[in-house]
């Protein structure tokens, strides 16, 4: 997995080596709640992160939190599921936007 600060988020990509067990202990062992997140899932199977992806998003309220895949129903449990790293940066902005709209 690798780990990388870009803009205002916080991009996580998964290999094929990795494991649900390893994505949910590096996201609870950083304070990433108040942080946009990405994560890009385009190298492993996405059912088996499923569960652990639809707890965190309801966590993770106040911050975007995307999903990359191409290989996917992008309908898929209220989940922001995106096929591409550029178009999930393009939706976290449009996301920014629209909570400092919403503040005025």
């Amino acid at each position: 997995m690798k780990i990388n600060s870009q803009l205002n988020s916080i991009l996580f990509t998964l290999e094929s080596g990795d494991s649900p067990v390893s994505l949910n202990s590096e996201l609870y062992k950083s304070n990433y709640l108040n942080s946009n997140i990405i994560i890009d899932l385009s190298h492993v199977v996405f059912n088996g992160f499923l569960n652990l992806l639809k707890t965190f998003s309801k966590k993770h309220n106040h911050k975007s939190f995307v999903i990359v895949s191409e290989n996917i129903d992008y309908d898929k449990d209220d989940l922001n599921i995106i096929p591409t790293i550029q178009e999930a940066f393009d939706y976290i902005e449009m996301e920014e936007i629209e909570r400092d709209l919403n503040s005025l």
